[in-house]
């Protein structure tokens, strides 16, 4: 069912020293292949960034967020690490420029996950992100960064404000936000037309990598009016939470060639070692990537309908 991560198999999370110099070198590579196939690109490109809001982002202290003063722990930075790297074989392999994260349901980890994703990657030079707030109805990626105000994604949709004007910079250079925002519209109705078509494609010629919080995907009409005009989709499943059979609806409603993987999120250390074949997962945020999307799929939803 998906490409994705096909040449991963055997990166499997190794804390010993070699594994992580090995990890290193791979990185290595694989940036060296992406900025050849988007250096050219870019170069030719203008920055219309300098008229920019500035984000200051909110202490980490006590959040599960790759921010300085955040304890998190290092197994759960490795499968973000690793998430990166494969995300990034991924751009070289596919030419994928923006992905959108998703899940089943609500509350099951997908913004704090896009966040982070977005974190990780910006640490990288020269790669630049932006991580957008497609949730219009619960606004979580607006909240967790400290609820700015201004133009967000709902005013460009509308009309009424200019892209520069509502993507924010952080202070890491890498690294953009942009918000909901708070024009009143139905969320539905704003993401028909050619506005959003518009938006990203200006997107994907201005970063590297564009993520997209989106709307969990069975409540809700707006996850495909946002796909279809993003390249591919993560899909997020927490351990020992997302139901079998609305893994199976979620799955159905997705179109094969666009969902790249899934992300089974929230996978106890303890329990780590007996999925470490095919999954690296540590603590609440951790990003452990499926290496299979159809048979880790399957096993994922099995293991969470055996539990309840």
């Amino acid at each position: 069912m998906s490409r994705y991560f096909n040449k991963s198999q055997r990166q499997i999370l190794d804390r010993s020293t070699s594994a992580s110099h090995s990890k290193q070198v791979d990185l290595t590579r694989v940036l060296e292949e992406v900025s050849q196939l988007n250096g050219p690109v870019e170069a030719k490109k203008p920055q219309p960034f300098s008229t920019c809001r500035r984000l200051r982002l909110p202490d980490g202290a006590g959040k599960p967020l790759l921010l300085p003063k955040s304890e998190v722990p290092e197994q759960a930075i490795e499968s973000y690490r690793a998430l990166r790297t494969r995300l990034m074989r991924l751009q070289v392999n596919q030419k994928l420029r923006s992905v959108v994260m998703s899940s089943a349901m609500a509350r099951e980890g997908k913004t704090l996950t896009s966040l982070n994703l977005a974190l990780i990657c910006s640490r990288v030079n020269g790669y630049r992100v932006l991580v957008i707030d497609g949730d219009l109805r619960t606004r979580g990626l607006t909240r967790l960064v400290g609820d700015p105000g201004g133009a967000g994604l709902s005013e460009i949709l509308a009309g009424k404000a200019e892209y520069e004007d509502a993507v924010m910079v952080t202070e890491n250079s890498n690294l953009f936000v942009l918000g909901a925002g708070a024009h009143p519209g139905q969320a539905s109705e704003l993401y028909t037309g050619t506005k959003w078509k518009e938006f990203m494609n200006w997107c994907t010629d201005n970063f590297r990598l564009v993520i997209v919080d989106a709307p969990p995907i069975l409540p809700v009409a707006d996850f495909e009016e946002i796909v279809s005009s993003c390249d591919g989709v993560l899909m997020l499943v927490r351990a020992y939470q997302t139901r079998r059979d609305l893994l199976q609806k979620t799955v159905a409603r997705i179109d094969p060639k666009k969902l790249v993987g899934i992300i089974l999120n929230g996978l106890p250390a303890s329990d780590a070692a007996e999925y470490a074949d095919a999954y690296s997962a540590a603590y609440t945020a951790t990003a452990a990537v499926s290496e299979n999307l159809e048979q880790e799929a399957a096993q994922a939803a099995g293991r969470v309908e055996r539990i309840g």
